[in-house]
């Protein structure tokens, strides 16, 4: 019990001291992002890591607390999920679209299986450039403490290998292998109340395809998060803030910040529904999200 105090005090630090560390190298700029370099793809299955493995569910954390909160499954989930995104940077406008099918396998109380496919389009209609990206995460989430334990809190550990390609019309493109290490801390504060720690880090390794025009950058991407879950009998609301930084490349700048809400209904014990708003604020840019999710445990 005094470890699993100590490392939630740990990453608390942890989180604290991101921003302050981070503000000594700038910002992340918007083509870096949600433009059509290898960059900009590494922070997608980046985001696609962290999204899956750090931060949990907030159905599935309910259930993880109260069976009645909770969704019925027998250990398998499929999901759907779309995302629209609008972006300002100096006056440049640019709306991205993504499209995702995350698949989760439980195959022991401890040990899952989960993938996501996702698909990117971005179009900047100042600039007539239209972008896209690819992405595949595989992951092997492990609890090192879970619900059979009769504990307070959850932690899981994740390691995960992304695979990303981003093509633009006229620049050719790269491809991407992204290997990585998610953790996911929940904590039940009261019944109506989970705190939800999330940490991931994920290498970025760049191959040059169809010589492709811009220098190709390994990367390192660090992602910290907090995220409140608010349990209401059928409904269960979350907001959540998100640090992301590199730590390498070319870049003079490396940081951009995540704040968000949402609100998920099950519309019965195997099928629920989400609304998620997130903004996204890096140097001289910033972005709205709004992402329609649904899953489905069998």
């Amino acid at each position: 019990m005094k470890t699993v105090k100590n490392l939630t005090i740990a990453s608390v630090l942890l989180l604290a001291a991101l921003p302050v560390c981070a503000s000594i190298t700038g910002n992340t700029y918007f083509t870096d992002v949600v433009g059509g370099s290898p960059i900009a793809e590494a922070y997608a299955l980046s985001k696609d890591a962290f999204s899956s493995h750090s931060f949990a569910d907030p159905d599935a954390a309910a259930g993880e607390y109260n069976d009645e909160m909770g969704a019925e499954s027998t250990g398998q989930q499929l999901g759907a999920e779309y995302t629209y995104g609008w972006y300002d940077a100096n006056g440049s406008d640019g709306t991205v679209h993504s499209i995702g099918v995350p698949y989760k396998h439980k195959f022991t109380p401890r040990v899952s299986g989960s993938i996501k496919a996702r698909f990117l389009y971005s179009d900047f209609a100042d600039m007539n450039v239209t972008l896209k990206g690819y992405g595949l995460t595989l992951g092997v989430p492990y609890g090192v403490y879970i619900k059979e334990d009769g504990t307070d809190y959850r932690w899981t550990l994740t390691p995960s290998v992304g695979l990303g390609i981003r093509t633009s019309d006229y620049l050719r493109g790269a491809f991407l292998m992204s290997p990585g290490l998610s953790s996911n801390y929940l904590y039940k504060i009261s019944d109506n109340l989970i705190l939800n720690v999330g940490n991931s880090v994920t290498y970025h390794f760049t191959f040059k395809w169809d010589d492709y025009a811009e220098p190709t950058n390994d990367q390192v991407v660090f992602a910290n998060g907090v995220q409140a879950i608010v349990p209401v009998d059928r409904w269960v609301f979350s907001g959540y803030y998100i640090f992301n930084y590199l730590t390498k490349g070319n870049l003079d700048s490396n940081k951009y910040h995540t704040m968000g809400v949402s609100g998920g209904y099950r519309i019965s014990k195997k099928i629920s529904l989400r609304l998620n708003y997130y903004y996204e604020k890096g140097k001289d840019w910033a972005g709205h999200n709004i992402a329609l999710s649904s899953a489905w445990d069998f």
